[in-house]
Order: C-alpha cells, then structure tokens, then sequence
C-alpha cells in the first residue's frame, strides 16, 4: 500500500501543469571551502528565487558540496556523502545572464532517501535548462547535508567533510547475535539548534547505548557493558603460525621467503622481526589469514616498516590473495567484511596502495571476491575509495553497499546505492544511497543507522525507526 501511495504521489507531482518564471542570477561572491566560485558565466550559474539562493546540481557542485546524485527511473536523488571528492566545479563557460527561465521541479526527488513533497515547499526545487537548482535553506544546507553557511555581504559554505559541519557522532553496530544489534555513541560533535545555532560539546566517559530487536522494530537504551563482535583471533606459534629460519610458516606450509626482511643495517647486525597474524572465521572450512611483518628498520623498496601479506586457508593449505591495484606494486591489505552464503564464503577487503611513483590515490581500494569449488578465490568486483561493504545476505544472496563496482555498468558515482547479488540476473537496487554510519541485514531486512538523525532505516520499505 505505501509503495502505491508513493506512486500516486510521484503522477501526481507529474500531472501538475508548470508554469515558467525568471530566476535571476546574483551579483554576490561565493566561497565554498575557501574556494571563491566563479559562477556567471557558466552555462549553469546560481540563482536566486524568493531571496533564497539556488545551486545546480551539476556533477562538480554535487561533489563541491560533499553531496551524491543519481538519475533513476525518472526520479533525481540526492545525498548527503562526506567521502565525495570536494573538488572545485568546473563548469561550462557561457555568456553572463541576468536571470534564467526556471520552473517548480515537477519529477519525484529524493533527499537522503526520503519522497520530497515538492509542492508543498516554501522553497521548492527549480528545474532550469534541464538542470536540477536545490535551495540553500537552512533545513537543506545543515540539517540534511552537514552544511554550515555564513552570509556577511557573500556567501559562505563550509563543506561536510569540515569539523565545523560535522553532525553529531558517529555510531556502528557494535555488537550483532540473531535479529538483535547493540550500538553505541560517544558524545561529542556538532548539534544543531531550532533556529540554526551551533551548540559543540566534548567526548563524555559514557556513551550513549541502545539494543535494537528488528523482529519488534523497536529501539530501547541499553545500560550494560558495551558490547563488540570479535571479528579476528591473534594467531600464534602454537596456532601453527611461525617462522623457521628466513621463512614464514603456517601450518607445514611456507608462506614466503623473509631473507629481505632479515636483511643485516649497515654496522652487519641483525635488526630481527616481528612477524605475527590474524585469522578469521569465514565458515564453510574457510579462514582469512592476515599477517604483518614488523622490522625495526625498514624492507626494501618501496621503503616500509610493515609489510602485509594475505591468505585464505582452506583444506589445511594458506593460499596467497593477489588483491593488490594494477598501479601498485604492493599494498597492505585487511579483512574488512565477510559472508558465507550457500557454504561459499564472500569476503570484502581493503587494500592500502603504496606510495609508489606513479601511484598519487591515498585512499584505500576495496575488493569482492567469493570462491569457486576447487576453494580458490574469485574477484567479483573492485571499488574506489570507501565505497563498497559486504553487508550480509538476504534470501541467501549477497547485500551489498556501492558507490563504484566496475564489474557492473550500473553502479556508478552518479547510481549508487545497496544491492543484492543474484548470480542469474546481477545487480538489483534495493536503497538509493544514504550516508549511514552502519549497516546490518538482521530478520531478512536491511537496516541501516543514521545517527544523526537518531533514525534507523528498513532499507527493505523505507520506513523509518526514530530513537
């Protein structure tokens, strides 16, 4: 019923005749971080409507703003997204107007994942030369995207990836058994007042706790010792990791060859190692080894004091991951998150490049792999910086979170979102993209924390669980 409700309000939206106006163009200064925009002689400037001023969503402005867009099916969404690049806009150059023909946007739009009921705004978005003008109003600006402005004669926004904009703290599920998550919040951040103030305050020894049951829907304070999944066991010699002579062992397997870590200093001393390691549980017989070389000097080029290196175990045998970008050499590598499905694990990992020449990206990359029969690992899809999450499954087929999965053509920066797998018929969107703080699949449904907002989202309907 809510989802043909939605769809009655969508046509509805649709069926409204829209009436042109002149939007004009202002003749302020404008500073996003610091950076003054150059905004008039663009193909697509700001514009003002009802003294409010009005940003084009254009690619570069999203990401200007710490934001993310997608065009889907008709309907534009928008996002909060403190990962996106904050570069400056560049846009097409055009001949300076005084104003622009504009109308009240007439397709659905969603912000932060929710239906925006256009006609109802005071300040309504703007359609103007096919572009999509969203207002700075203060409840957009901060409330929704993290902004904080300042007018004094210009415009200033600081972006949400700044202190100053940041809301409230960040939050995880700390603690996941059955249908039930625990999650815990320090208290310190950023809030905002009724009418817009700042109000900051620092951590406190004690954080706010809640257990969240998703069979009842419900969230209630929790008042015990904080809880926390543990996701990796310390591996040790008698846990068959060890190290005979220049080699790493597991088991009664040769990992490699440490002959260039034991390299002799100058003065013909040995400066040792520390060699140690993590394994997870995957399921299935399956394990994720990870194990860090430590020397109190540093290895050969590219010059480190630690050096990564990553197996699956299976069958008694540790086989090396090779997960590394074509760009890098090498790279330090960790268990992010895993499934098993079907008895066939899936693993997420994220992947440290080196800072090699020719390799400038400090961001992590992210990696999807699942097994084959003979045991051996099989990538599925690799992702830029802080975009993708094995989050778990849903009628037995992976749920995934996705700003850029290159093995698929329709997840991208500009259609991104939570997925499900389906070996036969790929990618299913399931949730535009909200910038949550965690993410569990608890009773077969998706949930997802904004903290924030003090809301948790069942990504399955839409609905929304305030605390």
């Amino acid at each position: 019923m809510k989802k043909f409700i939605t769809a009655l309000f969508a046509l509805a939206l649709m069926s409204v005749p829209a009436f042109a106006f002149e939007a004009a163009v202002p003749d302020f200064d404008v500073y996003i971080d610091g950076n003054k925009i150059e905004y008039r002689e663009t193909k697509y400037p700001l514009l003002t409507y009802k003294d409010i001023t009005y940003f084009p969503m254009t690619y570069h402005y999203v990401h200007m703003l710490g934001l993310t867009s997608s065009w889907t099916d008709g309907a534009f969404y928008l996002s909060y997204c403190p990962t996106a690049d904050g570069q400056p806009a560049e846009e097409e150059w055009a001949p300076a107007v005084d104003s622009l023909e504009a109308q009240i946007a007439q397709y659905p739009i969603y912000i932060n994942g929710k239906l925006l009921d256009n006609s109802k705004e005071e300040y309504p978005v703007l359609s103007a030369r096919d572009i999509t003008y969203f207002p700075l109003t203060w409840r957009f600006a901060t409330q929704e995207f993290g902004h904080l402005t300042n007018w004094d004669g210009s415009l200033s926004i600081a972006g949400n990836d700044k202190k100053g904009s940041y809301i409230g703290p960040g939050s995880s599920f700390d603690y996941i058994e059955g249908d039930k998550a625990w999650f815990s919040a320090d208290n310190n951040g950023v809030t905002f007042g009724e009418n817009g103030q700042v109000t900051w305050f620092g951590s406190t020894e004690n954080a706010e706790s809640y257990v969240f049951d998703a069979v009842t829907e419900t969230v209630t304070p929790y008042g015990g010792e904080r809880m926390y999944n543990n996701y990796g066991t310390a591996v040790g010699e008698k846990d068959g990791l060890r190290i005979e002579g220049n080699y790493a062992m597991y088991g009664g397997a040769v990992l490699e060859d440490m002959t260039d870590y034991l390299a002799a200093d100058a003065a013909g001393e040995n400066l040792g190692v520390g060699f140690y390691g993590n394994l997870y549980d995957l399921g299935g017989g399956y394990s994720y080894l990870s194990t860090s070389a430590v020397h109190a000097s540093k290895f050969p080029a590219p010059h480190r004091s630690r050096r990564s290196r990553d197996y699956i175990v299976h069958g008694g045998a540790a086989s090396p991951i090779m997960v590394f970008p074509p760009e890098s050499s090498t790279g330090d590598a960790q268990y992010k998150t895993s499934e098993l499905i079907d008895g066939v694990p899936w693993l997420c990992l994220q992947v440290e490049p080196d800072a090699v020449p020719g390799w400038t990206n400090g961001y992590p990359w992210y990696y999807l792999y699942t097994t084959n029969p003979e045991g051996n690992l099989v990538q599925i899809g690799d992702a830029d910086h802080g975009s993708l999450e094995l989050i778990g499954q849903i009628d037995g087929k992976p749920v995934i979170k996705a700003t850029w999965l290159s093995e698929f053509a329709d997840v991208s920066a500009v259609n991104d979102g939570y997925f499900v797998i389906d070996p036969e018929i790929g990618m299913t969107k399931i949730y535009p993209y909200v910038y949550s703080d965690a993410s569990a699949v608890l009773n077969n449904h998706l949930y997802l924390l904004v903290w924030r907002n003090r809301t948790i989202i069942d990504a399955c309907c839409g609905e929304e669980i305030r605390f």
